[in-house]
């Protein structure tokens, strides 16, 4: 059956006029009559009935109707929700971040840009790793990241945020060894994976201060860093984070103005929407720690 008879055939039963229904359907009066011919000799029964100039339903062309009016109906609201959902998904912005900034800093951006009008989008925001959100990026799942840098040609790292490395110490290890004066890290240290880009940086700055260091534990983040440091008697070199403020722990400040961990904000160099990161990418640099 062909949808284009139902249509029609819609149209003519609410116009009731061969004339009227092929002008308002931009088709020849010749085309109209053909198609509704053909509709009932698939169907095998009447829909109309001559009524003067006009036609009327039978009693087929009533039940026909009266399905037509559903399925169209249902048919039109299907369709303004795809327009609703292709819209929607056009002014939210998905972006991937790094949990450290997903607490405070980025928060604070987005009300102020709401704030002030400058961010007109909704966003979805997802927490991950540095590796999982470049993947998710090289993907095209998000539409920029804030995280660490990586390796990557084909990406845009502009530098935002610093966060400064710190020294944490067990409180009893602290207690016992504070009036000797030694170098914190030659005790057994703790700090992140190797195999992250921030575990990469700390080795350097550890590296830097010892020779030899007695790396005893690794972990992916501050809270897994923080708490193998409350129980153990040994020193942790981490960055200077929100997760830190739920630990009792000695904090050593390093030199912040030149120890520090580098956060930024990237995208794909063939990102296809520029122009729709372009407010939330201003206001990420304008709040830059980097200016």
């Amino acid at each position: 059956m062909n949808f284009n008879h139902l249509y029609y055939f819609r149209e003519l039963a609410q116009l009731e006029n061969y004339t009227e229904a092929s002008k308002k359907l931009l088709i020849s009066q010749p085309s109209l009559s053909y198609a509704m011919k053909k509709l009932e000799s698939n169907l095998d029964v009447p829909l109309f009935e001559k009524r003067g100039r006009n036609v009327g339903l039978t009693v087929y062309g009533q039940e026909l109707k009266k399905a037509t009016d559903e399925v169209f109906a249902i048919l039109t609201n299907t369709l303004e929700q795809i327009n609703q959902q292709k819209n929607n998904q056009m002014n939210t912005l998905k972006i991937g971040l790094v949990p450290t900034l997903a607490s405070n800093f980025f928060p604070e951006i987005m009300y102020n840009g709401k704030l002030s009008g400058k961010l007109t989008q909704n966003f979805d925001l997802f927490n991950g790793f540095t590796n999982q959100i470049i993947a998710n990026l090289a993907k095209e799942k998000y539409d920029i990241g804030i995280c660490s840098k990586e390796d990557r040609d084909d990406f845009v790292f502009i530098p935002i945020k610093k966060q400064p490395f710190v020294l944490l110490i067990n409180q009893v290890l602290y207690d016992s060894l504070i009036k000797s004066k030694g170098n914190w890290f030659d005790y057994p240290l703790v700090t992140y994976r190797d195999a992250i880009p921030i575990g990469r940086s700390a080795r350097s700055i550890i590296h830097s201060y010892t020779d030899q260091p007695n790396i005893v534990a690794e972990f992916d983040d501050e809270t897994f860093i923080g708490g193998y440091v409350d129980v153990n008697p040994c020193v942790a070199l981490v960055a200077k984070t929100p997760f830190l403020k739920q630990f009792q722990l000695v904090t050593i400040p390093l030199d912040e103005e030149n120890i520090y961990h580098t956060v930024y904000l990237t995208y794909l160099k063939k990102n296809a929407h520029l122009q729709k990161i372009q407010p939330i990418c201003e206001l990420l640099q304008a709040a830059s720690d980097f200016l």
